[in-house]
């Protein structure tokens, strides 16, 4: 199905299955209203949102299965929109925001499993607006923030559960906002902030519930970096 370039204010996809072939949604404009992904199942092709831009419009995955395929939003724009995947499963897609711009807009994974699969947001600048895991999964796959920036964003990991993923913010550069991991839960596999620039904003680690598994820094843990909050050292 080829949308490239349109200009939408709603649609509905719900409970689709994508097994194969392409979605194109590349270029398009979401000015207002609400496409629908929700229950939809992913096992295979491509949904793209290349180079879209969202002023205001809401495109929801919530209740989404991704166990193949790619949905990608590569170099896409973000200002005002928001887009949800409450509940969403992911055991095996790929969901990129590789150079994506967020300006005042809100991106929700908030109570997703993450058991395969990978959500890459490389590269991509955060001017404000927030982007949400809260009580999500990770149980495997990755989750990549690395040589994105920070000048102005809430990230939210307010309890959730790191058992077997890799989650990395390589290379990322934080000159305001907040990534909070309060009341997380750290049990195995470390949280990689390594080659990161830290110039304003704070990564609070102070209240998490579990600290099993410390974060990867380039600096010793008991002399951190401003605007780096810690628990209590030891850590046990």
């Amino acid at each position: 199905m080829d949308f490239h370039g349109a200009a939408f204010d709603g649609g509905d996809f719900s409970g689709a299955v994508f097994s194969g072939g392409r979605v194109d949604f590349g270029g398009a404009r979401f000015i207002g209203g609400r496409v629908d992904f929700g229950g939809a199942t992913f096992a295979g092709g491509r949904v793209t949102f290349g180079d879209a831009k969202f002023t205001g419009g809401r495109v929801t995955f919530r209740e989404a299965r991704f166990s193949g395929g790619e949905v990608t939003f590569r170099g896409a724009e973000f200002a005002g929109g928001t887009v949800a995947f409450h509940n969403a499963q992911f055991s095996g897609s790929n969901v990129g925001f590789v150079g994506a711009t967020f300006t005042g807009s809100q991106v929700h994974f908030g109570v997703a499993q993450v058991t395969g699969g990978h959500i890459n947001l490389f590269d991509a600048k955060f001017a404000a607006g927030v982007v949400s895991f809260g009580v999500t999964a990770f149980c495997a796959g990755s989750v990549g923030f690395d040589n994105a920036r920070f000048d102005g964003c809430a990230v939210d990991f307010k309890k959730a559960r790191f058992v077997g993923a890799d989650v990395s913010f390589g290379g990322a550069q934080f000159a305001d906002g907040i990534v909070d991991f309060r009341y997380a839960r750290f049990t195995c596999n470390a949280v990689i902030f390594s080659k990161a620039g830290f110039c304003g904003g704070t990564i609070d680690f102070a209240h998490v519930d579990d600290f099993s598994v410390q974060p990867v820094f380039d600096f010793e843990l008991r002399n951190p970096a401003k605007g780096v909050a810690l628990p209590p050292l030891p850590i046990s």
